[in-house]
């Protein structure tokens, strides 16, 4: 009986903290700024939103994702519930408004990758499957790159901008972008051998 009770408590005991607050700013598609106002203080956190991923500013789908974000919790009060901090000192959270969990509501419409690594939500792991086959939000483009790759894909290129100093091949998605070719197509290779 002693562990079924241990048990039954646990999953209320995952998230050790929370804090109310009203979201003043929003970063990104997944990174919010909160103000939490209490009989003593005003103060600012800095909340990124736990188990998913957007794009990067400079990526496919990052507009659309702020976007959307803005369009839930901008100006709301929310719910944080965490345990933790990333390595950036943000709050990692779930934040809720009312009863939308805000998280999941990303994944479902399609803003957002779930980090299968740090989340063992099959729920999530279900909607972002939904919103593939619906082509919804970044899923309506038919390659989209994952925040993580692509942000190896520009650290690699920031290193190609140094060695030959060609932009991105008029063809690539990331043409115009300030962002350079990780490969030189042959123009480039060309353009080297001068």
């Amino acid at each position: 009986m002693k562990w079924l009770l241990i048990f039954l408590i646990s999953p209320c005991m995952a998230f050790a903290e929370s804090i109310r607050g009203v979201v003043i700013n929003v970063i990104d598609g997944d990174t919010v700024i909160l103000l939490e106002k209490t009989p003593e203080q005003m103060r600012t956190h800095r909340i990124r939103l736990e188990g998913i991923d957007t794009p990067e500013r400079g990526q496919d789908g990052y507009e659309g994702a702020k976007k959307y974000l803005e369009k839930l919790i901008w100006g709301e009060t929310v719910t944080v519930r965490y345990t933790e901090n990333d390595r950036y000192g943000r709050i990692l959270g779930e934040i809720w408004h009312g009863k939308m969990f805000v998280n999941e509501e990303m994944v479902k419409e399609g803003w957002a990758w779930i980090y299968k690594n740090f989340s063992a939500s099959r729920k999530l792991v279900s909607l972002e499957r939904d919103a593939r086959k619906a082509q919804k939000g970044i899923w309506s483009d038919p390659n989209p790159i994952s925040p993580w790759e692509w942000m190896l894909l520009t650290a690699g290129a920031v290193q190609e901008h140094f060695r030959c100093g060609l932009p991105a091949c008029s063809g690539s998605k990331m043409a115009g972008s300030g962002v350079f070719a990780l490969e030189p197509c042959q123009g480039h290779v060309s353009g080297l051998a001068r």
